[in-house]
């Protein structure tokens, strides 16, 4: 029963993501359901995110009536659109079936096994993960019990807390779903955290089918992800209850607006990749980074040569972008430093510029172990480059494909995951500890996120590589 409970209260919350994903697009949505269902459901967290931290900004508590009522606006909104999107998408899932070749229906069951398997494996046991049961489900109990931070639970300095100021976004997902249970339940929440990997892979199929104009390419990209090992094997899973698969999911969402928005010039979309990218700093610290990423994406000029005009609207851009995701992180970072000061090493504000000498020395012997913690060859780490499946190796080989044949595509996506890169390496060598014993632990799961981007980035190279012998 309570199974079915939270089923209805996750499609409660992406019903209300549909409303507001429909209020910012209007008309103009280019994504079949394949992938309007992932953009619905992490819209409707992002939704529930921001409008928690504001109910705790106000005094108030979060609780069944305060977070489920003011989101039946969005609801309302929805069901007023829903045979509007019942003709424009009915169409597009008819069509997805037809003429499938042999290839195709291979990447098609090397994704449903990955898929089913992850989702198998999520609501075949309760939360049982330390992450999962220590952070993130702890915080999710303390809301659904207290309702707010401003309690005992967040500021007792005397109650151990792992990680105070972690974001709130996968706890209050959480927490919401425990308020229709009547109950927190450490098994039935496994449905929502068994959801992020599948719409996730759904999302990269249908980002790729609309940007590429292939669908085999875009099956291509989904099947590299779906059986990559590193979400079945690494010490943070899929199904594990930790929060790195949902914000990959989340960034996925943005970068995917962001990409769109490249292609179109759709003002409606950069609005779109701005909201997701706000809920990214309330979903983990590590989010600054692909905010980061999906700022850099937006403002990569097309052409070398910029003229006036171009610049005035880079600016443009650049500041509605910023604003935006400024105004949806704001409430959480008033909140989080409301909570008491804890010593943590990926507290940003530990870095003292006066030491900054000091880390001059780490910087490459990081970059160094990265690659060799990928390439499976670092001593205390031997045999796990294998979670990555080869997707390093064949990122290497059509990137440099990529800049020799000057596809731009590919290029702007290689320099992506290469500002990705940079941004980690500097976060490890800027650490208050020593950076390789931390390395040791999450340096497979803080790249997760950028797994999307590597895979469009190859199977991107591969159709520009098609098309230019087509060409010849």
């Amino acid at each position: 029963m309570n199974f079915i409970l939270a089923l209805i209260a996750i499609t409660y919350i992406s019903i209300c993501g549909f409303g507001l994903v429909k209020f910012i697009l209007k008309d103009n949505i280019p994504f079949s359901i394949f992938g309007l269902v992932p953009l619905c459901f992490g819209a409707g967290l992002g939704a529930l995110a921001i409008l928690g931290n504001i109910i705790m900004i106000s005094g108030y508590k979060i609780s069944f009536i305060t977070a489920y009522v003011p989101l039946f606006v969005l609801f309302a909104y929805a069901l007023k659109n829903c045979k509007t999107a019942q003709k424009v998408y009915s169409g597009d899932l008819l069509g997805a079936i037809k003429k499938i070749s042999w290839m195709e229906w291979l990447f098609i069951f090397i994704i449903l096994f990955g898929i089913i398997s992850v989702f198998i494996m999520s609501i075949a046991f309760p939360l049982h993960f330390w992450d999962s049961r220590a952070i993130w489900g702890t915080k999710a109990k303390m809301l659904f019990y207290s309702g707010t931070i401003f309690s005992s639970d967040f500021m007792d300095i005397n109650r151990i807390n792992a990680h105070f100021r972690y974001p709130l976004l996968f706890p209050i997902s959480q927490a919401t779903i425990y308020f229709v249970l009547g109950q927190a339940d450490d098994w039935a929440v496994m449905l929502l955290i068994g959801l992020f990997f599948p719409l996730m892979i759904f999302f990269l199929y249908d980002l790729a089918r609309i940007y590429l104009q292939d669908r085999e390419k875009a099956l291509m990209a989904a099947a590299l992800l779906a059986v990559l090992p590193i979400f079945f094997r690494s010490e943070g899973p899929a199904y594990s209850g930790f929060a790195d698969t949902p914000l990959a999911m989340l960034f996925c969402l943005s970068f995917g607006a962001a990409l769109l928005w490249k292609k179109s010039k759709d003002f409606r979309m950069l609005l779109l990749c701005s909201f997701l990218s706000g809920i990214l700093l309330l979903t983990k610290n590590e989010g600054i980074n692909l905010v980061a990423l999906n700022l850099f994406l937006l403002a990569l000029p097309d052409k070398i040569i910029m003229n006036k005009r171009s610049i005035l609207d880079l600016i443009k851009i650049i500041a509605i972008y910023t604003a935006i995701v400024a105004i949806i992180a704001a409430p959480w970072f008033y909140l989080s430093h409301a909570i008491p000061f804890e010593s943590d090493i990926n507290d940003i504000f530990q870095i003292k510029l006066s030491n900054i000498g000091s880390y001059i020395p780490r910087i490459m012997p990081v970059i160094m172990y990265s690659f060799k913690a990928f390439l499976g060859v670092q001593k205390n780490m031997l045999n796990q480059g294998f979670l990555w499946g080869g997707l390093w190796g064949l990122f290497i080989v059509t990137s440099l494909a990529s800049i020799l044949m000057r596809f731009s595509s590919g290029i702007h996506l290689f320099l992506v995951v290469l500002l990705n890169f940079l941004l980690i390496s500097a976060g490890y060598v800027l650490m208050q500890i020593t950076p390789e014993n931390f390395m040791i632990s999450n340096i497979f799961r803080i790249y997760l996120s950028i797994s999307p981007v590597i895979s469009l980035q190859i199977v991107s190279t591969l159709k520009e590589l098609e098309s230019d012998k087509a060409a010849k």
